[in-house]
Parts: structure tokens; sequence; C-alpha cells
């Protein structure tokens, strides 16, 4: 069911051509991490929140995260681009597995070989799986280092402005604040005279 030699022939064949479509989907989402901008989103839902009877939508997209970064992924690069460009790369990789080996006549030589039919087909179908997994797993590394390097996003934490300035004035540390977020919400100067300043 498999041929090491067949398997290392299509992929010599075929491996520019996942290169190539492994780095735009790769770089496309590199961009779309890096431009995303929390308070652009914010500022964009509070002039959108203005407009009459739009209101409760905004609402709901907030609060089921449709303007997060993870929510923006979903919605503009894996809702189309990151599925359209792997999808066009196996319809052209699949045909040129096959079908222009049937026209080159390079299939006829092949199975003039000792090796079936179902094993060519089968080693073809285990490299069309194994580049997919390789092109999506390589999407997977970059997207989160990108999202590291852009937004300090997954290792390390990233303190908004709030917290970081009840931490200042509460004299605590921005991690302190983060954790106990009711200090915001409480009045200042309860929580300073509770700690006696």
């Amino acid at each position: 069911m498999f041929s090491k030699t067949i398997f290392k022939q299509t992929l010599q064949q075929n491996w520019k051509l996942w290169a190539i479509f492994t780095a735009i989907t790769s770089i496309m989402s590199a961009v779309i991490i890096t431009v995303f901008d929390p308070r652009m989103i914010q500022g964009m839902i509070d002039m959108i929140s203005d407009i009459p009877g739009i209101g409760d939508m905004v609402d709901e997209m907030v609060s089921g995260g449709t303007f997060s970064l993870l929510g923006m992924m979903s919605q503009s690069f894996y809702g189309f681009q990151g599925l359209i460009l792997p999808l066009v790369y196996v319809i052209i990789t699949a045909n040129a597995l096959v079908a222009s080996q049937v026209d080159r006549g390079s299939m006829a030589y092949t199975l003039s070989t000792p090796i079936k039919r179902v094993k060519v087909v089968g080693t073809q179908a285990i490299y069309m799986i194994v580049a997919l997994f390789a092109m999506f797993s390589v999407m997977t590394i970059i997207g989160l280092g990108t999202v590291q390097l852009s937004h300090n996003g997954l290792w390390g934490e990233q303190h908004t402005p709030d917290v970081i300035a009840a931490a200042e004035v509460l004299d605590l540390s921005p991690e302190n604040v983060a954790n106990n977020l009711y200090l915001i919400k409480e009045n200042i100067k309860d929580v300073l005279q509770k700690r006696g300043v």
C-alpha cells in the first residue's frame, strides 16, 4: 500500500508548489494577526453601537467573541483564505499526481513494473495527507509565533492600560490587579482606606 520510491518521487515533483502555497497562507495569517489592534476594534464597536437598533446586535457579537483576535481569524482568515488556498493546492496537486501522469504516459511506465495500481494511488494519497498536515502545521507555528511577537499573547502577560494605571495608583503589581479585577471596579478611595493610605 506504500512505496517509498514513489513517495520520494512525488515529494521531489511537488515540494515547490507546496512551499509556495504554504508561504502564501502563512504570510496572510501573519499579516492578519499583526494588524489586529484591540483599540481600533473598540473604537469601531463604540461607533457602531451609537447607531439605533444595532446596539443589541453589537453586544451579542462582542459577548460571542466576534471582535477578539480569535474571532477575527475565524471569520476573515479561516472563513475564506485559510481554506480556499489549501483547497486549490489539493486540486492542482491531485491532478498532477494521477491525471497528468496518465496523460504523459509515465503512469503506464510505472505500472509496467511490479507495483500495483493500489500501491501507486495509495502512496500518492498518503503524500497528499502528509503535505496538508505539514502545511497546516507550518501555518499554525507561524501564527503562534506571530501572536507572541506582535501581541505577547502566548508567554508572559500583557496588561491593559486600566490595569496598569490601577496598579500604579494602588501600588500593586499589574499581575495582582489583573488577578483581582474587583479592585478596578471598587471606589479607589475605599480601597486606599482599607490599605491604610
